[in-house]
C-alpha cells in the first residue's frame, strides 16, 4: 500500500525549492508592503517560511543518503 501525498502547489517538485527561496527573497524584501495588504504577511509568517524551506532543503539536497 503506498502513501499518498497531497501536493497543494502548481509547479514540478524539482521547481519547488527554487521557488520558494525566489518568494521568501520577495517577501524579505517588500515585507512592508506585504504586511499593509494582510498583517498575517509579517516577520514570524517570514521566519515560519524560511523554517520550512530549510526542511524542504534537506528532503530535496540531503547532506546523507540512507541505503
Amino acid at each position: 500500500m503506498q502513501n499518498e501525498i497531497l501536493r497543494t502547489y502548481g509547479c514540478k517538485d524539482e521547481a519547488l525549492l527554487s521557488t520558494s527561496i525566489f518568494v521568501s527573497l520577495s517577501l524579505k524584501r517588500d515585507l512592508p508592503e506585504f504586511t499593509a495588504y494582510s498583517p498575517v504577511f509579517n516577520e514570524a509568517y517570514q521566519t515560519a517560511f524560511d523554517g520550512k524551506i530549510t526542511v524542504l532543503k534537506e528532503v530535496v539536497m540531503p547532506k546523507f543518503i540512507v541505503t
